[in-house]
């Protein structure tokens, strides 16, 4: 099996577990950029709820930063969290 075939099927095997977890009613699902404010990319509902924060109050006063949702004394530890899974190459972080 090609290189292309293999990175063609993890594609739409992550795009089915994406939609799994957009329409589930019980899991606030995002999805951020790893970049210094760790911008967020999509969210479903749920997440929004979760937060207790709008879609466009997200984009508007927070500018998308999910950084600033996290109290300052986990920052470390979730930065740490990131960095372990880009160095082991998992995609995720549940």
């Amino acid at each position: 099996m090609s290189e292309n075939s293999k990175d063609s099927i993890n594609h739409n095997k992550s795009i089915q577990e994406l939609e799994l977890y957009r329409n589930s009613r019980l899991s606030g699902v995002f999805i951020i950029a790893v970049d210094q404010d760790l911008t967020l990319i999509y969210a479903n509902d749920n997440f929004y709820n979760i937060i207790e924060y709008t879609k466009e109050t997200m984009e508007e006063h927070l500018n998308n930063h999910s950084l600033k949702l996290i109290h300052p004394d986990d920052t470390p530890m979730v930065k740490e969290t990131i960095s372990d899974a880009l160095q082991t190459g998992k995609d995720y972080i549940e």
